[in-house]
């Protein structure tokens, strides 16, 4: 399993992540900015994560990888929203 993290921490320091973090896109959110959104999702779809419940259960599986893409803290129900 460490090696299936390592190869999405690789796949998401390869992201052109400069366009991202721009201020206007980030305007007014307080939890998650587009870049880690967009990370998070990358790594939902590369270890098929399947529901927003499975993200709750991920997340907290996956503390380093989390930390590595800038989350500490965040549920299910706050990535939601967002995302529609």
């Amino acid at each position: 399993m460490i090696a299936h993290k390592s190869v999405i921490s690789q796949c998401l320091s390869l992201l052109p992540t400069e366009d991202l973090a721009c201020p206007l896109l980030n305007y007014e959110m307080k939890k998650l900015s587009v870049e880690q959104l967009v990370k998070l999702f990358i790594t939902a779809q590369l270890d098929h994560w399947e529901s927003y419940p499975e993200f709750d259960i991920k997340m907290r599986a996956y503390s380093d990888l989390m930390k590595d893409i800038g989350i500490e803290s965040i549920s299910s129900s706050q990535i939601k929203p967002k995302n529609q």
